[in-house]
């Protein structure tokens, strides 16, 4: 499964469509307009962990490493178990 696969949609329709957009543009490789709806979706209160993890992604992929690391933990904070549900443990 993917860790983006179950996003807890926002009770906001606005915020939801700005989650939606960047996310179906990182999914498209326009990492430029996934990080301009998903900081968007940020500034209007969205508190996901799908988010910072996204932006982390694109971070990582533009060499930004600290910034990467600085948003993974910034999904880690908003849910602890968020590393369990990216890096699921192999089935024995």
């Amino acid at each position: 499964m993917s860790p983006q696969s179950s996003v807890p949609w926002s009770d906001e329709p606005e915020l939801a469509g700005l989650i939606r957009m960047g996310r179906n543009a990182f999914s498209e490789t326009e990492c430029l307009r996934a990080e301009r709806h998903l900081l968007e979706a940020l500034e209007g209160g969205a508190k996901y962990p799908d988010i910072h993890y996204t932006l982390g992604l694109i971070d990582h992929q533009r060499g930004k490493y600290r910034r990467a690391v600085e948003r993974f933990g910034q999904a880690v904070s908003l849910n602890p178990d968020y590393t369990k549900r990216c890096f699921p443990s192999p089935s024995r």
